[in-house]
């Protein structure tokens, strides 16, 4: 189960040396969820494998040639699920403030990120530097640099920047500031949602926690989340069924019990609606 809390990651100085963006080529065995935020921006492509993702509060699937980019503090987490599998990532990690502190040369790329708060996927991305910069360890610090910004030009491109998808419904701040934002009451239902989603969760229930009544909260979430609450809580409890239908090893059944919805032909219903293929052939499919 995902935890309802993230916890702050930070770069260990040996690991950083003298350099302001770290970088790492990554091999990602099975592993536990690993639910963090930091305060820098990430950019992740994946290079090869399969397996589920979260950026805030939008879970999916990740495949070769997805390019996400992480704002600064928005938790996320990528793991393989299935036993032997492996992936492939390269990824960054910057202060937003080394290209604001740059001339106006790079306005553009950071206006750009000043919209990755919520997240962001370009799928089916590609550009020569994302090759380059997998051989990091023989460049110079300038030339890593100067790889990267020009990475980031290539994302800003009409044919890439077209193509962004904004993830996650809710901004997530700095956990120690959090309580400041306006937004907090939404916060409190969606990561109630994720630590109880296997539960029998009613209107009531998370009107509650938002200090509201179940017709106020109604319209409030429709307005913040442009669908109602009950799409939203089947929708999070599908995307937790295809973890545990890519681990492959439990029934149906018992994925539908486990992942809270009431009747069996409910979770079929609701997987249907949200992944446009029934749970068996998607189970089919993914263990192929």
């Amino acid at each position: 189960m995902q935890r309802s809390i993230p916890f702050l990651e930070v770069i260990p100085e040996n690991k950083i040396g003298l350099s302001s963006v770290y970088i790492e080529h990554q091999f990602l065995p099975k592993k536990a969820p690993y639910w963090h935020y930091h305060p820098e921006i990430e950019i992740l492509y994946v290079i090869a494998g399969t397996g589920i993702r979260q950026i805030g509060d939008n879970i999916g699937n990740f495949k070769p040639g997805d390019l996400y980019i992480c704002g600064n503090n928005i938790p996320h987490d990528f793991h393989v699920d299935k036993e032997g599998a492996q992936a492939e990532f390269i990824f960054f990690q910057f202060k937003a403030e080394i290209l604001e502190s740059l001339g106006s040369e790079f306005n553009l790329i950071n206006s750009f990120l000043k919209d990755t708060s919520k997240g962001i996927l370009i799928e089916d991305f590609y550009c020569s530097q994302i090759q380059a910069l997998t051989g990091y360890k023989a460049m110079s610090p300038i030339m890593t640099i100067c790889k990267i910004l020009e990475l980031l030009e290539q994302i800003t491109q009409p044919e890439n920047a077209t193509k962004a998808e904004i993830l996650s419904t809710v901004n997530f701040l700095n956990y120690e500031e959090k309580n400041k934002s306006s937004d907090n009451r939404l916060n409190k239902v969606t990561e109630f949602i994720q630590t109880n989603y296997f539960k029998n969760i009613h209107l009531e229930d998370v009107a509650e926690i938002a200090f509201m009544t179940p017709s106020s909260f109604s319209r409030y979430f429709k307005s913040k989340m442009n669908k109602n609450f009950k799409d939203y809580l089947n929708e999070f409890r599908v995307q937790e069924s295809c973890k545990q239908l890519i681990a492959g090893n439990k029934s149906l059944q018992v994925i539908s019990a486990e992942c809270g919805f009431e009747t069996y032909s409910t979770f079929v219903r609701a997987f249907n609606k949200h992944k446009n293929i029934p749970p068996s052939e998607y189970k089919k499919l993914t263990s192929s």
